[in-house]
């Protein structure tokens, strides 16, 4: 027992100093993220050590029907909530500088070869995993067009859970009145390729990263963006890596394609919702599908006692 008790000794007194190191580090400013980690697992690997002395002097002491079990017990204890402590402080620092895991385990952006680049700090990531996302993010007005509103504004609640939010829609339930956002951000989008040529190299990689960047829930430009999708479905059916390049035929489809959707911004899609007066409405579905994809469209007839819409 005395030899387990002086083993003990300075065990707890690394954890103690480790625990600080630790707790210190987590209140500076300019973090690292792995120091941080390097130092939790330091901690974590000192309290299993001590965990697996604490343990036999318990059993010790249960069979000697000591009274100083409740009093080991509960110094037990109190160590094991400074290391569940210690944890939640280091997760909710990753949960707030990272709302969501950049990449697999052991990623290094400026590692990586991926033709990705996130829009707002320019390092190979998607946008919405952008760890600045959380800090910068901001919600859109009526009349903000710019690239970043394509982008979904992501912000933790109270309890840390992550809420979703299209940027336009602010914190209501209702749509917007004005008809003129989707347009203006596909405009925005569009625009901005006009400035951009892409890679020599055209790999799947680089199609999927085009292919994103149009957002259109609506599907206003399904004739477009669907070209994409499909060569995407190609590029699968090829069996052809992540990184390789495409074969010839497919780039030459899909420079095509983004020659013809640097055009986007001139296209004009009249929209009218109903006529004063209506007397009867119906709407008018039409479907159609092919092996490679499917499309519907909807038209409402509006009628009134003076004129017919649709």
């Amino acid at each position: 027992m005395e030899d387990l008790i002086k083993w003990r000794s300075p065990i707890r007194a690394n954890f103690t100093k480790r625990f600080n190191v630790l707790i210190t580090a987590l209140n500076e400013e300019n973090l690292n993220r792995e120091d941080i980690e390097i130092k939790l697992c330091s901690l974590e690997r000192i309290a299993r050590d001590l965990a697996e002395c604490d343990d036999s002097i318990c059993n010790a002491l249960v069979d000697a029907k000591s009274e100083e079990y409740d009093e080991e017990y509960d110094k037990k204890e109190e160590y094991r909530e400074k290391l569940d402590f210690a944890r939640s402080r280091v997760k909710a620092y990753i949960g707030k500088l990272y709302p969501f895991s950049e990449s697999q385990v052991g990623h290094v952006s400026r590692r990586c070869k991926s033709t990705v680049k996130c829009m707002i700090c320019q390092k190979k990531h998607w946008t919405i995993l952008c760890p600045e996302k959380a800090n910068n993010a901001r919600l859109n007005t009526e009349d903000d067009t710019s690239i970043e509103g394509n982008v979904v504004n992501i912000k933790p609640d109270e309890d840390r859970r992550y809420e979703v939010k299209l940027p336009w829609m602010r914190s209501l339930d209702e749509l917007p009145t004005n008809r003129d956002i989707a347009g203006k951000r596909l405009v925005s989008t569009s625009m901005k390729w006009l400035k951009e040529t892409p890679p020599d190299t055209i790999t799947r990689r680089v199609i999927l990263s085009y292919a994103n960047r149009v957002f259109d829930p609506i599907g206003f430009t399904c004739p477009v963006s669907l070209q994409s999708k499909i060569l995407l479905q190609e590029s699968w059916r090829s069996k052809v890596s992540w990184d390789s390049e495409v074969s010839t035929d497919m780039k030459k489809t899909f420079l095509k394609w983004i020659e013809d959707i640097k055009m986007l911004h001139l296209v004009k899609i009249p929209r009218k919702f109903l006529i004063g007066d209506v007397s009867s409405v119906s709407f008018h579905v039409f479907c159609d599908a092919s092996g490679i994809s499917y499309a519907a469209a909807v038209f409402i007839r509006c009628q009134s006692a003076h004129e017919t819409s649709i």
